[in-house]
């Protein structure tokens, strides 16, 4: 596993166009005191196409800053950000929260067709690619389910395979699993590294959680407290170990806590 740092320029070291770049980004925002609080600083970053970023941090670093910069959601206060040229953010991007957005009075199944439905899909084609999808995230027999009758788990499952029903080239991730329990957040850990695999999104994914962190990404960005800086950058060569006690995956554990703390 390489542990060197990543060239942030752009283009990318490879030659690629990353779908993704941010240059030079701060981002300040107007605290409740009346006075400028700075959530990023000199912020640059590349996230090259159909790779899986975790951005992790403490609590408070701007990575969901970050993650509403790159959707569009913000304008950063100076620095710029650019998109690959086939990137339009309107009919390519999805966001998964860390709480629930899905629709309260539609089932699975519906909510799952939603974003298919909004790019004016056919229903019979739409349900049809739903239920793949329900297969895919495990399920089956809640099709007609609303999200109230659904633990935390699977709620997070419906809203993972929502988002990547339409096929995104850049999904966005919130820490999402956040709330769930231990055994959950690993269930659903390996879920999305099996889906991501078989797909050409690009993931880039917000968490505190080290472990996490390590477990899902192909590379490691790891943010400094407030004002929010990258600290590192980290190639993980894809490592997906569930040995919790192998010595690579242990060192960067204490690696990435070091830098944080």
């Amino acid at each position: 596993m390489s542990t060197s740092g990543l060239d942030t320029q752009y283009p990318s070291q490879t030659g690629q166009i990353p779908l993704v770049q941010l240059i030079g980004v701060h981002q300040q925002f107007l605290s409740h005191h009346g006075r400028d609080f700075e959530a990023l600083q000199d912020v640059c970053l590349a996230i090259p196409a159909h790779s899986f970023v975790t951005i992790v941090g403490a609590s408070g670093s701007g990575k969901t800053t970050l993650l509403n910069l790159v959707a569009g959601l913000l304008q950063p206060t100076s620095g710029r950000i650019q998109y690959h040229p086939k990137l339009n953010l309107k009919t390519d991007l999805a966001y998964v929260f860390q709480h629930y957005t899905l629709l309260p009075w539609r089932t699975v199944l519906k909510n799952i067709a939603f974003g298919l439905e909004l790019r004016g899909m056919p229903r019979q084609q739409r349900f049809a690619a739903a239920r793949q999808w329900i297969e895919r995230v495990g399920l089956q027999g809640f099709e007609n389910a609303y999200p109230h009758e659904l633990s935390g788990g699977m709620r997070q499952r419906t809203a993972i395979a929502q988002a990547l029903a339409i096929q995104p080239k850049l999904l966005l991730m919130d820490e999402p699993f956040g709330s769930l329990d231990d055994n959950t957040r690993t269930e659903l850990q390996q879920v999305l590294i099996q889906l991501q695999a078989g797909s050409k999104t690009t993931i880039l994914f917000v968490t505190h959680n080290i472990d996490e962190a390590i477990t899902l990404a192909d590379r490691i960005v790891v943010f400094s407290k407030t004002p929010g800086r990258v600290l590192a950058q980290i190639q993980t060569d894809s490592i997906k170990s569930e040995n919790r006690t192998d010595k690579e995956f242990t060192d960067l554990f204490i690696k990435i806590r070091n830098l944080i703390a």
